[in-house]
């Protein structure tokens, strides 16, 4: 009952929202999405384990993320990863992310995603990772 509560207030809010500002929204630039393949090193991870990969993101985002044109605002490597701890940049200006795959997680393949914003346009970086069981399990 408290979900449907929750679900009808914010309608009831976005509609306020969009209503008083119906005359501003059609004035803002929208950002271009362009979704782009990346390769990930490694592409799999153990149970248990925190993992280091590097995601190859292509020369433009690379360039955008070393020269404070862009930021990397979404990462996620699917059910069982842990948000990561941290991610950098290396010195090719390829991404490293760190993050921990937890012990009961499902082994198999997920979508990992990294998505990169820059002044008027966004990336979205796709690719396949896998977990993989721990040793001797």
């Amino acid at each position: 009952m408290n979900r449907n509560t929750a679900l009808v207030v914010s309608t009831l809010f976005w509609g306020t929202v969009a209503a008083g500002c119906s005359g501003g929204l059609s004035s803002l630039e929208s950002l271009r999405r362009e979704e782009v393949r990346m390769s990930l090193s490694p592409d799999f991870g153990q149970r248990g384990k925190s993992v280091t990969v590097t995601a190859d993101l292509g020369p433009e985002i690379q360039s955008s993320l070393k020269a404070g044109q862009a930021y990397v605002s979404q990462v996620s490597f699917g059910e069982g990863c842990r948000l990561p701890d941290r991610w950098s940049l290396d010195a090719e200006g390829r991404l490293e992310v760190v993050f921990f795959i937890d012990a009961l997680a499902r082994e198999g393949e997920r979508k990992a995603l990294i998505r990169v914003t820059g002044e008027k346009k966004t990336w979205e970086a796709k690719a396949a990772f896998f977990v993989v069981g721990g040793a001797g399990g």
